[in-house]
């Protein structure tokens, strides 16, 4: 068996009724990740009292059913886990899920270069002209801006397939498939070379329009230049940043309106024949200085 390693591990939960026209009872589940057969089966057998039951493992993408058992022996009881065949749409479901989120992590790692470049969500911002992460920093609005992008993205950019998997699922299925996720991150990468975190909060499958609804959410004090953190918010209290002209410039050119900058970056500091640093009091006020 083999082994597909996700960087974004997914699990689901999966209301799973409304399977065809003909009535059918609820399929339980629980989850088991990267368990071994003895481990599969015995979440089995704790996990319900009689009855069905199907175990996934979607780290191995490995699903078993079983039939549990219990009865009284005297004072105690004891259960039984009898392994039996797994129901094919619940073994087609999840090769369908899998293969979807396989796509999904590629398109939200820049496939496989660890970054998503944020000119590909750029036609999909609304409002503002976003060019560095340290905007981001200072406008909440702008973030809930690119939130909305990153879904649009995704729904635009979804192989015709896919589309057509998530959308049979949504027949499927019961009113809303819901994935958690174990707060997967991915990186988008700016023109100016800084980046912002995301995660992806929640998957919710709109089974009337079969549309996938996925919910992103920037990661808060996530921005960063050139491996230094960008402070949220209105004040520069307490930075200090080192590096090139260009890195410095970025930090004072985004500065928040309180700050109070002296000294310049004119002296040099290209990152190679010298260093440009600059320092923040508590209250905020910067000295920037240059170092040959």
């Amino acid at each position: 068996m083999f082994k597909i390693v996700f960087s974004c591990v997914v699990f689901l939960s999966i209301a799973f009724s409304s399977f065809s026209s003909q009535a059918q009872e609820p399929f339980a589940y629980k989850f088991c990740n990267d368990c071994s057969a003895a481990q599969m089966k015995n979440k089995a057998r704790t996990s319900i009292s009689n009855g069905k039951i199907h175990i996934i493992d979607i780290n191995r993408v490995v699903v078993k059913q079983y039939f549990v058992l219990t009865e009284s022996e005297g004072e105690f009881f004891i259960s039984q886990a009898s392994e039996i065949p797994v129901e094919n749409i619940v073994k087609e479901s999840l090769d369908d899920i899998v293969e979807y989120t396989t796509w999904l992590n590629n398109a939200l790692s820049g496939n496989g270069i660890g970054e998503l470049d944020y000119n590909a969500i750029k036609p999909y911002v609304s409002g503002y002209n976003i060019t560095s992460a340290h905007q981001l920093t200072k406008n909440q609005n702008m973030k809930y801006a690119l939130q909305n992008a990153l879904q649009k993205y995704v729904d635009v950019s979804a192989p015709l397939k896919l589309v057509s998997i998530i959308s049979d699922m949504g027949k499927n299925f019961a009113s809303t498939i819901t994935f958690s996720t174990l707060n997967p991150v991915n990186t988008i990468k700016f023109p100016d070379g800084t980046t912002y975190q995301f995660n992806q909060v929640s998957f919710v499958l709109d089974t009337a329009t079969g549309k996938v609804l996925i919910e992103f959410k920037l990661i808060n004090g996530s921005g960063k230049d050139d491996g230094t953190l960008i402070p949220e918010g209105n004040s520069y209290a307490g930075l200090k940043v080192s590096g090139s002209s260009g890195k410095v410039g970025r930090y004072i050119s985004n500065a928040p309106a309180n700050t109070t900058i002296t000294g310049n970056i004119s002296s040099g500091g290209d990152g190679f024949s010298g260093t440009v640093s600059m320092e923040c009091d508590s209250d905020g006020k910067c000295t920037v200085t240059y170092t040959p």
